[in-house]
């Protein structure tokens, strides 16, 4: 009787479909710059409600969540029934698209968590609302923005940041698995799609690095 051919469990990351586009890091910046402006040029209530805007924006951009993972988040620290940890620099998001949804913990620069905590510090009353904020109106909000910033209307939705933050990672020598983890992949062929990447990334990946 033959033996069964081998079973390669790996997934086969050259079948795979062209990745996801991406904002590289040139462009992340200046949207980050463009988001400030639009911070510091409100006033009274106007300047609360724009650094909420702000806020989720940074999540979704060194979390690589979902836009609804991070419009669920509780602002609050852990020992009061949040969802951060300041302390560790961790915030716990609920993950979606999982038949039985749990919560990954992400690890987040501490000068992100910082301002949450000014934003709380300034505006008190919002403490654990600071999030709860609509997704069409950050929807709006976030091609109003991308606009400013000289982003192309094609790569201006907020889930562009996610495939961002993916590329980000394994450009940096993050394992895959670990970026799988991070963004609540339930297969690791979705996190591998992110390895496809023609001349004309390599070569930005490489300058950005100063390696080229």
């Amino acid at each position: 009787m033959p033996y069964p051919a081998p079973q390669n469990n790996l997934p086969n990351i050259w079948q795979t479909p062209d990745p996801p586009p991406f904002l590289p890091l040139p462009q992340l910046e200046q949207l980050e710059a463009s988001w400030r402006e639009y911070v510091n040029a409100g006033a009274g209530r106007w300047r609360m409600y724009r650094t909420r805007y702000l806020l989720v924006f940074l999540l979704l951009r060194h979390t690589g969540a979902r836009v609804s993972e991070v419009l669920a988040l509780n602002d609050l620290p852990i020992s009061r029934s949040g969802d951060i940890d300041y302390h560790k620099g961790e915030i716990y998001i609920q993950t979606l698209k999982r038949r039985n949804p749990f919560k990954r913990i992400v690890p987040v620069k501490h000068s992100i968590l910082s301002e949450i905590s000014l934003f709380q510090a300034e505006w008190p009353e919002m403490a654990g609302k600071a999030f709860k904020i609509s997704r069409q109106d950050f929807w709006k909000v976030f091609q109003k923005i991308c606009r400013k910033a000289g982003i192309s209307k094609d790569l201006a939705h907020p889930h562009i940041l996610r495939h961002s933050r993916a590329v980000e990672l394994l450009a940096n020598q993050v394992p895959l698995n670990a970026v799988q983890r991070i963004l609540g992949h339930r297969n690791l062929a979705s996190t591998a799609v992110y390895t496809q990447i023609n001349d004309e990334v390599a070569a930005m990946i490489l300058r950005e690095k100063g390696l080229a």
